[in-house]
C-alpha cells in the first residue's frame, strides 16, 4: 500500500538516521488539555491493535498518513496551508508498507470522535440516540453531561465510532461519495526501507 505523509525536519532526520520513525507522544497535534482529544487518539490505538496488532514496545499513539486525498491516490499538494507552522521546513514523504500493517479511515468522520460525539447513520439513528440520552439524564438527575462519561452512552458512542472504518460506505447523510473522500492511514512504525522517495517543502 502507497501512502504520502508530512513530517518535519526533526522527524525526517530522526527517520534518516536510526532507521524507523515513531509517533513521540509530546508530538501528537492536540492541547495537552483537550481530554476529548486525547480520548479519541488512545481509542484509535486500541482499534489498532485489535485490527492490525499490538504495537513495538513503549509506542502509545500511530503514525498518521494519507491514502486518498479528495478522491485522488496522489501526493498531497504542499501549496496548501496548515501542514506545521509557518516558514518551518517539511518532508513529503512517500512510501510502502505492507496492507496489514495499516488501519484506513474516513478523515472526515474521524473529526466526530475527536469532538466526543456520536456518529449517526441517519436522521432516525440520530433522533433515538438523543431521546436515549435524554431518558439516561433524566433518570440520572442531570441536565448536562459528558456523554463519554455516562457508560452507557459511552458504549453507544464508541459502537457509532466504528463507521470511521467503512471506507467504502456512500451513505449521503455522513459522508463523502468515495470519489470525493479522504481517507487516512494509521501505522505503527515508518521504516527507511519503505520509503519510496522524499521532497523538502517551506511550510506555508
Amino acid at each position: 500500500m502507497i501512502l504520502t505523509t508530512i513530517q518535519s525536519e526533526e522527524a525526517f532526520n530522526i527517520l534518516c538516521r536510526e532507521g524507523s520513525l515513531k509517533a513521540s507522544s509530546d508530538k501528537i497535534m492536540f492541547r495537552p488539555d483537550d481530554k476529548l482529544a486525547h480520548f479519541a487518539y488512545k481509542w484509535m490505538s486500541r482499534e489498532m491493535q485489535k485490527r492490525i496488532g499490538k504495537p513495538p514496545v513503549d509506542i502509545e499513539f500511530p503514525m498518521w498518513a494519507w491514502y486518498q486525498w479528495e478522491g485522488k491516490k496522489a501526493k498531497i499538494d504542499m501549496r496548501r496551508s496548515g501542514y506545521a507552522e509557518k516558514d518551518s521546513t517539511i518532508y513529503r514523504i512517500v512510501f510502502q508498507i505492507p496492507e496489514s500493517k495499516v488501519l484506513l479511515s474516513d478523515f472526515d468522520l474521524w473529526h466526530i470522535p475527536l469532538n466526543g460525539g456520536y456518529l449517526a447513520k441517519n436522521e432516525d439513528d440520530e433522533d433515538k440516540y438523543y431521546e436515549f440520552r435524554e431518558s439516561v439524564l433524566k433518570e440520572m438527575g442531570n441536565d448536562y453531561s459528558d456523554d463519554l462519561e455516562v457508560d452507557v452512552l459511552k458504549e453507544r458512542i464508541l459502537e457509532s465510532w466504528n463507521s470511521i472504518f467503512d471506507i467504502d460506505c456512500e451513505n449521503e447523510y455522513f459522508c463523502y461519495p468515495n470519489a470525493e473522500k479522504t481517507i487516512q492511514g494509521t501505522f505503527w512504525e515508518l521504516k527507511l526501507e519503505y520509503v519510496l522517495s522524499s521532497e523538502v517543502f517551506t511550510a506555508r
